[in-house]
């Protein structure tokens, strides 16, 4: 073994890629195909990652649980496309805040459930909104941003 070693040689090490490269590059590979897949991913990282955008910066668990997001997050989508969200289904993060990473769906989010608070005539107007014409569905998040304004618009 040492003469082979001091000769020159080299142990042949298993030639298969280790997981985190083939899953790194399966990230970048989808970061160069698709505009939302390299927007999920850094908002992603900004959020779980330290705002390292790099996936071979990253343990193979944070990049399966970034693979594991998405496929939530399509399977939803594909199950009730009616009620998808632009919401992503985070990783829990100990607080109860919702964030969809739109400015204008988070905007309308907040008014609906300042009014619902403002008073028992308001939230009895979404709830008829929500009920007469969204299927029961009451919690403004799981909304898209036209139902949202629909119903804003609708106050007058």
């Amino acid at each position: 073994f040492m003469a082979h070693y001091n000769g020159g040689g080299r142990l042949e090490v298993n030639k298969s890629p280790d997981k985190v490269e083939v899953l790194a590059e399966l990230i970048k590979n989808g970061q160069r195909n698709s505009h939302h897949w390299q927007q999920a991913w850094s908002l992603y990282c900004q959020r779980y990652g330290r705002g390292v955008n790099d996936p071979y910066k990253h343990e193979s668990s944070f990049l399966l649980g970034f693979l594991d997001m998405l496929a939530h997050h399509a399977c939803m989508a594909m199950y009730s496309p009616m009620e998808a969200s632009y919401a992503w289904p985070w990783p829990e993060t100990g607080s109860n805040s919702y964030e969809s990473y739109d400015p204008v769906k988070d905007a309308c989010v907040q008014k609906i459930k300042a009014l619902q608070r403002s008073s028992e005539d308001a939230k009895k107007q979404w709830w008829n909104f929500c009920d007469s014409q969204q299927g029961g569905v009451r919690d403004p998040t799981r909304h898209t941003v036209r139902v949202l304004q629909e119903f804003l618009s609708g106050l007058g």
